[in-house]
């Protein structure tokens, strides 16, 4: 029955459809598929098609998120929001390449990609550290005896 719903709003968009309920609704399907493929491919399609996508950017980001998944299409939308910062730190956790790529893109943030991605790594590896420091001292006392 999903499959059938997805084919038949797949269609109405592709007549032209507008409607922002519509198209919620398409995204909100494709983000409950295991692959992740269509709603990438969706989300490329209306973000380079549309001078405003014609989705609620912030409900559909909310729904992708909750999925836990997906995560290239969250920061594709990010990216659609003009949330580089966002973007970049979501990218680091799940693909490091996407977020060197990512840093690259020029945009209208006052501070420079570099900056962002150093911030961004450097955030990861405070937070790394804070979280290996208590294992590393206990290694240390069981090594030194004491």
């Amino acid at each position: 029955m999903e499959e059938a719903i997805l084919r038949y709003l797949e269609g109405v968009v592709k007549l032209g459809c507008k409607s922002t309920a519509i198209h919620n609704y398409l995204l909100s399907l494709y983000a409950e598929l295991d692959d992740e493929q269509p709603l990438f491919r969706y989300l490329t399609n209306i973000t380079t098609s549309f001078s405003t996508p014609p989705i609620d950017l912030s409900f559909s980001l909310r729904c992708i998120l909750k999925t836990q998944r997906h995560h290239r299409s969250a920061v594709k939308l990010y990216m659609a929001m003009g949330m580089r910062r966002a973007a970049v730190e979501l990218a680091l956790k799940v693909d490091p390449a996407l977020a060197r790529e990512l840093a690259k893109v020029r945009g209208s943030e006052e501070c420079s990609d570099d900056r962002i991605l150093h911030s961004a790594i450097t955030n990861n590896q405070l937070l790394a550290a804070s979280l290996l420091a208590p294992l590393f001292a206990s290694l240390i006392a069981e090594h030194s005896g004491t």
